[in-house]
C-alpha cells in the first residue's frame, strides 16, 4: 500500500513539473526543451487519471504507467520546474 501512494505522489508532483515547464515555455512563447511527459504519455499525468474510475486507472497504470516509469529517464540530472 506505501509503494503505491508513494508512485502516485510521485506521478503528482512529475505532473506538476511538467505543468510548470509547459507555463514558462508558453510565457516565453517557447517550445518546452525536455519535456517530462511525451504525446504519447499524456495519458500518464496525474491531472489526466486523477479522476478516472477505479478500474480505469488500475488498467492504465498496469499496462501503461508501471512499465513506463521502469524507462524513465531525465537526462542524468533531476527534474526541475526550470529545466
Amino acid at each position: 500500500m506505501i509503494e503505491q501512494i508513494t508512485y502516485l505522489l510521485f506521478a503528482k508532483r512529475l505532473d506538476e513539473l511538467h505543468t510548470a515547464c509547459e507555463r514558462r515555455a508558453n510565457r516565453l512563447g517557447t517550445p518546452m526543451e525536455d519535456p517530462i511527459f511525451s504525446a504519447e504519455q499524456q495519458p500518464l499525468r496525474w491531472s489526466r487519471f486523477k479522476d478516472m474510475e477505479a478500474a480505469q486507472m488500475f488498467e492504465l497504470f498496469r499496462i501503461k504507467s508501471f512499465p513506463s516509469s521502469k524507462t524513465c529517464t531525465t537526462g542524468g540530472k533531476a527534474p526541475t520546474a526550470t529545466s
